[in-house]
């Protein structure tokens, strides 16, 4: 089984395309919540009568081809019920992605508070470390900013030939930043404050892909130990179940 955790904002959409275009709709279940049209239609009666739980998807994936569950959610919801899964998601710069995920919701959920607000909810301090907690060695991690040496990699290391979709965006170039002018100084600053895991996270896994030298980036494998070895060994700063 491939888990596949979408965090939000994170090139997620063109990464599930791209699975969808390799291996089928049949082989592929998603979970992106309760009333999202993405979910398939067994998880989402499962959430409407009442009786979700990892335990049952994973029943209900028995039953089929299933080589993939994707879908808005945290590696430890599914991790123990399919035990020796490849894990594979994305990241991006932590204020980056909490923005762009600001905006898409004020654009398509009528979202109306600030952004003051919606970063410091609490689902949102440091998500995109909490989502990975868990994350073993063999997890497949790319980079929203390096979305196309990722896919290589990924596609090396699973040996499949996902194409390089580029969906649900409205920017043409991710490497320009959302300016501290845009979002405020002082909003940059607590956000930064709050989301320090999140930050570590991103450095020890996308330093490697924006090396210009002439070494090769880290495997995977070799960057999951590096940021264990460097992050996950301290303690989850403002862990927030």
């Amino acid at each position: 089984m491939i888990i596949i955790v979408h965090i939000p904002k994170t090139a997620g959409t063109s990464f599930r395309q791209g699975m969808l275009e390799v291996f089928g709709r049949k082989a592929l279940m998603f979970d992106y919540g309760p009333d999202a049209p993405e979910t398939d239609v067994s998880i989402r009666n499962l959430y409407k009568q009442g009786e979700f739980s990892p335990r049952r998807v994973a029943q209900e994936t028995g039953g089929k081809e299933c080589k993939a569950l994707c879908g808005h959610f945290p590696l430890s919801r599914y991790l123990d019920v399919f035990p020796g899964s490849t894990v594979i998601s994305f990241i991006r710069e932590p204020l980056q992605r909490c923005y762009s995920e600001f905006l898409h919701l004020q654009r398509h959920k009528g979202y109306g508070q600030s952004f003051e607000v919606f970063f410091q909810q609490k689902g949102q301090i440091n998500l995109q470390s909490r989502w990975l907690d868990g994350l073993p060695e063999n997890g497949l991690v790319g980079v929203s900013e390096y979305y196309d040496r990722s896919l290589v990699m990924i596609n090396r290391a699973l040996d499949i030939s996902v194409p390089a979709f580029k969906l649900n965006t409205r920017r043409k170039n991710i490497h320009s930043p959302y300016s501290a002018g845009l979002i405020g100084k002082g909003l940059v600053r607590r956000f930064y404050e709050l989301n320090m895991r999140d930050v570590g996270l991103y450095e020890a896994i996308a330093r490697p892909f924006g090396d210009t030298g002439n070494s090769a980036p880290l495997t995977f494998p070799q960057r999951i130990r590096s940021l264990k070895d460097k992050l996950f060994s301290l303690p989850l700063v403002n862990r927030l179940s």
